[in-house]
């Protein structure tokens, strides 16, 4: 793999291109739709997740600190989290 492959493979992507390779124009476009949709993705069953998590662990002193830490690793992060904590298993 070329230096070029391995720079696009790690590459900060907005769509099909990376940033760098993108117009003015284009980001210009892309990135008000990134704003818009990352309230979109909260306030669906990841968000009512996190919330009644908080929640409980704010009001009930039976809902543990690591549990609420998971859940909040889980809701941000998906299966990246799950591997970041088997990593911390190892």
């Amino acid at each position: 793999m070329s230096d070029i492959e391995k720079k696009n493979k790690e590459s900060i992507r907005l769509g099909k291109k990376p940033v760098w390779e993108m117009s003015y124009k284009e980001l210009l476009i892309s990135i008000p739709k990134r704003l818009i949709a990352l309230p979109a993705k909260l306030i669906g069953l990841k968000g009512l997740v996190l919330t009644v998590a908080t929640v409980l662990f704010l009001k009930v002193d039976r809902f543990p600190p690591w549990a609420w830490f998971a859940t909040v690793g889980f809701v941000l992060f998906d299966r990246d989290f799950l591997e970041f904590l088997k990593d911390i298993r190892k």
